[in-house]
């Protein structure tokens, strides 16, 4: 994922406007609770992502972060010792114990999931559709150091991740 300058409101707007924007959909994830509102902010990033021509993209973060999501659903339900309704009993297990599955902790977990998926596709939109280099500027009276950090960081992780797959290819050709 790189940023790419397109022609859409998203990205004509300057990063001061951006960054609120895609800062006011995590917050709004970080403090609802209620399934149909997160699942209402990630349609809105989505959608959003949409409209600023960077779907393909954002479908492809999508894709790891539903992953991420059923992780965390798996693993809360494993962990989670909550709950009154059983619906699996696995029993007796070496590392974990008495292990029962209960309805309460798959539903926390489930909203755990939907919330992380949120957030990654909203980390995902910043990063596709706000310019690391007004970022920058935005931040330079602030902090250089920290801004110049924070850039880079945007800048070379896309790039490791070309020359990750470019390196894949000549491993292959072996």
């Amino acid at each position: 994922m790189i940023y790419r300058r397109r022609s859409t409101p998203l990205h004509a707007a300057r990063a001061a406007v951006g960054c609120a924007y895609v800062a006011a959909l995590a917050l709004a994830a970080l403090l609802l609770s209620a399934p149909v509102s997160l699942a209402a902010v990630a349609l809105a990033v989505m959608s959003a992502g949409q409209a600023a021509q960077v779907g393909s993209q954002l479908r492809r973060a999508a894709a790891f972060a539903a992953g991420l999501g059923l992780l965390v659903l798996v693993v809360n339900a494993l962990v989670t010792r909550d709950g009154l309704t059983v619906i699996w009993r696995f029993g007796q297990l070496p590392v974990l114990g008495q292990t029962d599955i209960t309805l309460e902790a798959s539903v926390y977990g489930a909203l755990l999931g939907l919330r992380a998926f949120a957030l990654i596709v909203c980390g995902a939109l910043y990063t596709v559709a706000v310019d690391p280099d007004e970022v920058l500027a935005l931040f330079r009276r602030v902090s250089f150091r920290s801004a110049l950090t924070a850039t880079l960081a945007t800048r070379m992780v896309p790039i490791l991740m070309r020359d990750s797959h470019r390196l894949a290819d000549a491993q292959r050709c072996r």
